[in-house]
């Protein structure tokens, strides 16, 4: 048995799902997601344990907006403070008493530490609307960072 990562629509509703499937092979994990009613975006081979592990962690952990609101001001309060991204990530992590707001600052903070930048770090999480992640790319590249966690707070917020 092989583990699948997958990104199919659901040929009733529309909606885009992620998620994993156990098959023989990949034409199989295929025929079993058609039997589902999915339409298959992408499809591919997971080789690394530890991926397999992080993806099925993150496909369990949705992240609701209440903490993506409590995240973006906390982290745009610590940055405005001269703090850097990773100390502020860290920061958030060590100091939140919230088990899914330690959990994404955890996983944004891993990824940074690797070398992403923000958007990319939320990006890879899986955590955040497309949306939200080029407002953050945005933010980035004009150097205000600081107004783009102000403006994402507020729409949260509303």
């Amino acid at each position: 048995m092989e583990y699948y990562e997958y990104k199919s629509r659901n040929k009733v509703n529309g909606k885009i799902f992620r998620g994993i499937i156990t098959a023989e092979d990949i034409e199989s994990a295929g025929d079993n997601l058609k039997k589902r009613g999915e339409d298959i975006l992408e499809i591919s081979v997971m080789q690394d344990f530890l991926s397999i592990r992080k993806t099925l962690h993150n496909l369990s952990t949705k992240t609701s907006k209440k903490t993506k609101l409590e995240f973006f001001s906390m982290l745009k309060f610590m940055l405005e403070s001269g703090m850097s991204l990773y100390e502020s990530l860290i920061n958030i992590r060590d100091s939140s008493i919230d088990k899914s707001l330690k959990n994404l600052a955890r996983i944004i903070a891993d990824e940074v530490r690797q070398g992403s930048d923000l958007s990319g770090a939320m990006r890879k999480s899986g955590q955040f609307d497309i949306a939200m992640v080029q407002q953050i790319n945005s933010g980035e590249e004009s150097g205000n960072i600081d107004d783009t966690l102000g403006r994402l707070t507020e729409q949260i917020g509303h």
